[in-house]
């Protein structure tokens, strides 16, 4: 009795430790870059083509004056999911900008009654034209959609495959008894001036280098710079006043 309960416990824990793993799996796959970027161009076929599928399938209607039952539900069908997948389409090019999928319920529902209702769509059509051709398209329909869905499981949630290609963990940091670090930086005195009529008006200066020099040496010392001189000089013209208000032949004008 007890070893049935333990086996029944080992079961559960089993089953429950399996369903942890698939869960996980389903979330690696889905944060995957790769993989998202993969879905959408899928989602873009799927979508491109019901509508076009639809575009076509419903023009030879839009001439007849009076439709039958399959006919009426094709046209209602496309009425209702070419609108849904254009919206589609133009929401999977802003997530492939983005980068990420939208997680709207509304989004969710969208995509679910676009698709179905295609679906819903091209089968009447073909059982317009014939009901063994609509009752064929519907059994394959379904038999696609459930290879396209087991194909997918096993390539996306394989975790022999997909362990490959995970991401290791970092190792973790070691604990130090360093409390803090901060760059050590070197600084150097400089002798340039922060004089706005220097940096605006006299840029010939640092065409001779003169910033570098002022690091060096800010001092003439005892070097002869440049020799500055009054010159008196006779005006050519000694008679002429020179100064307003002067009289004629007052002293000449000197330069």
């Amino acid at each position: 009795m007890h070893k049935d309960k333990d086996f029944l416990a080992e079961q559960a824990h089993r089953i429950e430790a399996e369903a942890e793993a698939i869960r996980q799996e389903v979330e690696d796959a889905a944060s995957d870059p790769a993989a998202l970027e993969e879905w959408i161009r899928q989602s873009n076929l799927i979508y491109g083509g019901l509508a076009a599928a639809g575009l076509v399938v419903v023009q030879p209607f839009l001439t007849v004056s009076s439709l039958n039952a399959s006919a009426m539900v094709c046209v209602i069908a496309f009425a209702v999911s070419i609108p849904l997948l254009a919206a589609l389409l133009v929401l999977n090019r802003q997530e492939e900008f983005r980068h990420r999928a939208s997680k709207s319920p509304l989004v969710a529902v969208a995509k679910a009654v676009a698709q179905g209702s295609a679906f819903v769509g091209i089968t009447a059509a073909f059982w317009h034209i014939s009901i063994v051709a609509g009752i064929v398209f519907l059994a394959v329909g379904f038999v696609a959609v459930g290879v396209h869905s087991s194909g997918y499981t096993q390539l996306e949630y394989d975790s022999k495959f997909r362990s490959r290609f995970r991401p290791g963990k970092a190792p973790e940091a070691k604990p130090t008894s360093v409390a803090q670090a901060s760059p050590n930086y070197m600084r150097r005195k400089s002798a340039t001036p922060n004089d706005l009529y220097y940096t605006n008006y006299q840029k010939y200066l640092p065409t001779v280098r003169v910033n570098q020099a002022w690091d060096l040496s800010t001092s003439a010392g005892t070097q002869t710079v440049a020799v500055l001189e009054r010159l008196t000089v006779p005006w050519p013209r000694s008679n002429r006043c020179c100064r307003p208000g002067c009289a004629t032949g007052s002293t000449p004008c000197s330069r």
